[in-house]
């Protein structure tokens, strides 16, 4: 944790908030760079947090700050529930604002899921259920936007996966951009285009 991050903790008078605050920065700064850097390792130290302007409570609306790794410097955003929080990076205000009007944020028993509706190359990287809710979820906003046959697929990449991607009869739609995200009882999904 960096010097500003351990100043804002111990201003605050929910300190485990602030800790979530700025937890979820890093990995939202952290799923938006790893599109750009695929080598790229998560490293929280590394992630420097800069809230722009401290609220009176943290969870009040218009959160906004910045998270800095090397050179790179990306915008965040974060939306505040009773039960959860969520963060948004973006690497412009643009694209910040338009992310802001298309993300949606939903209870697992909110999402229909059926595992029939998933492709085989899908279904590669769906581990659990809340990993097949929140695609679901992205497949149900895309529809809305118009791209009904999409596919959200994640390419073997090592051991792992690479970030999700939109995929229209087995060719990648990179006009649009799709970050997906899941924590207990609750799936995320933002889109871009």
């Amino acid at each position: 944790m960096g010097e500003s991050e351990k100043k804002l903790l111990c201003k605050s008078h929910d300190p485990a908030k602030v800790v979530w605050v700025l937890w979820s920065a890093k990995e939202s700064a952290f799923k938006a760079l790893k599109k750009l850097l695929p080598d790229l390792i998560f490293s929280p130290s590394k992630f420097r947090v800069k809230i722009d302007q401290l609220p009176r409570q943290i969870e009040d609306p218009g959160l906004f700050g910045r998270v800095y790794y090397g050179d790179y410097k990306l915008l965040v955003s974060w939306e505040f529930a009773d039960l959860w929080l969520h963060c948004v990076a973006t690497l412009n205000y643009e694209q910040r604002d338009q992310i802001k009007q298309s993300f949606e944020i939903k209870h697992l028993d909110e999402v229909e899921v059926a595992q029939e509706s998933f492709s085989p190359a899908e279904l590669l990287s769906i581990h659990s259920q809340e990993s097949m809710a929140v695609r679901a979820l992205g497949k149900m906003m895309l529809a809305k936007m118009g791209l009904v046959d999409a596919q959200i697929i994640r390419l073997p990449l090592a051991n792992k996966f690479a970030p999700p991607a939109i995929y229209c009869n087995s060719y990648p739609v990179n006009s649009w951009d799709l970050s997906m995200s899941h924590d207990g009882n609750f799936v995320a999904c933002a889109l871009t285009s």
